[in-house]
């Protein structure tokens, strides 16, 4: 089980936040408080979680693994991009991969169009313990949230998203329908300069001929 985020049970109130860290941190202490409500809430979401997992011989970063390869399955995916797709170093993704190997969870193919890429694929051992993990795990998950009701959990979803700056898939901008460009308008005066540039194709009329 990983080490808590915070080490603080009672967090202080906005005042005494204020005379704290006053003279540091400006007027407006709302973005400290909200900062550390917020670990406090993920920290209070990991403990019961991460036990969960450790009966499982799991952890957060395992686990991350698995529900991503389980996304894919039947497909492959290089280690490059499981350690894009979950947020670590490659030498990381390697340690992660290394632990699911010996435990039979996942397996290792050669890409066969480059040599040196190895691919990765859930295996078979690897979904049925997923399929008895992840029951208790979403269980949980849902009991931290029982305090709320559904409005209020999707407006705390709203409200999390605008924090860490995501957006939804397909989400339209604020005020409805997604916004179109309009399609380009050639000026008139444009047209005119283009055309005053242009050479003349008009002959001009042999010498001593009159042109009425």
């Amino acid at each position: 089980m990983g080490s808590p985020l915070i080490f603080i049970r009672e967090l202080p109130s906005g005042d005494a936040l204020r005379a704290l860290l006053g003279g540091y941190a400006g007027d407006d202490l709302d973005a400290m408080e909200c900062y550390l409500l917020l670990l406090r809430a993920v920290n209070d979401m990991l403990v019961p979680v991460e036990a969960i997992l450790a009966e499982r011989s799991l952890s957060r970063g395992r686990l991350s693994v698995l529900l991503r390869l389980m996304r894919a399955h039947p497909h492959r995916l290089s280690a490059s991009v499981l350690a894009h797709d979950c947020g670590v170093r490659q030498a990381t993704m390697t340690g992660l991969l290394d632990c699911l190997v010996r435990g039979r969870l996942v397996e290792r193919y050669a890409n066969p169009h480059d040599g040196r890429v190895t691919d990765v694929a859930i295996s078979e051992r690897g979904i049925r313990r997923m399929k008895e993990v992840l029951p208790g795990y979403f269980s949980a998950i849902e009991g931290l949230s029982r305090r709320m009701n559904k409005s209020q959990r999707r407006l705390l979803i709203r409200l999390l998203r605008g924090f860490v700056g995501a957006s939804p898939p397909d989400a339209a901008p604020a005020g409805g329908a997604p916004l179109k460009t309009p399609p380009r308008r050639r000026s008139v005066n444009r047209r005119a300069k283009r055309g005053a540039q242009r050479p003349s194709t008009r002959r001009s009329p042999p010498s001593g001929r009159s042109t009425a």
